[in-house]
């Protein structure tokens, strides 16, 4: 499922929260049959079992994200920072959900509720995100309309830029979709 990540961003470039969103129906159609199937379906479990564990694809564009859109040091370490506190608080407490064999009820409902707010998550990120690159694109037409410049950016010795704005100060960065 990685590599279809991969692929899926290679192919759309701007569209990553849509390759996450197409990536998140694997393992949460793995988590319905693991629902819904007989416990004596064979194969049919383990593949469900298969698809509910693709979950590496989505979280690598999650992070591929946090590390596009967020902009100022402090501010993106923060974010990594609470992106990994909240993904070990899972690690730890969602095993604790998976001990009623031979179905593990609450464990499979649990994973469903959290990918559908997962999805529902992402749309919103993505509206919101749109929303702003459209707004700030108006700005800088106006802007330019109106014969301001953009502002010069200096780089350091190392070639990052020398001001350290967050992507909300930063009137020209656009948020990756």
């Amino acid at each position: 499922m990685l590599w279809l990540g991969v692929i899926g961003c290679l192919l759309f470039p701007k569209n990553r929260t849509l390759v996450a969103l197409v990536l998140i129906l694997p393992p949460l159609a793995g988590n319905v049959l693991l629902l819904k199937l007989s416990t004596d379906a064979g194969w049919g479990m383990i593949g469900a079992s298969w698809l509910a564990s693709c979950i590496t694809a989505v979280w690598s564009i999650l992070l591929s994200l946090t590390a596009s859109n967020v902009k100022g040091n402090t501010k993106r370490a923060i974010v990594n920072a609470m992106f990994f506190i909240g993904y070990c608080a899972g690690c730890i407490g969602a095993p604790q959900l998976w001990t009623e064999k031979p179905r593990y009820v609450n464990g499979v409902v649990t994973a469903i509720v959290t990918w559908c707010l997962l999805f529902v998550v992402i749309v919103a990120y993505r509206l919101l995100c749109s929303r702003d690159n459209a707004q700030r694109a108006s700005v800088d037409v106006d802007a330019q309309i109106s014969g301001q410049a953009h502002q010069e950016v200096t780089l350091d010795t190392v070639g990052a830029p020398e001001s350290d704005l967050t992507d909300r100060e930063d009137k020209h960065f656009r948020y990756s979709i």
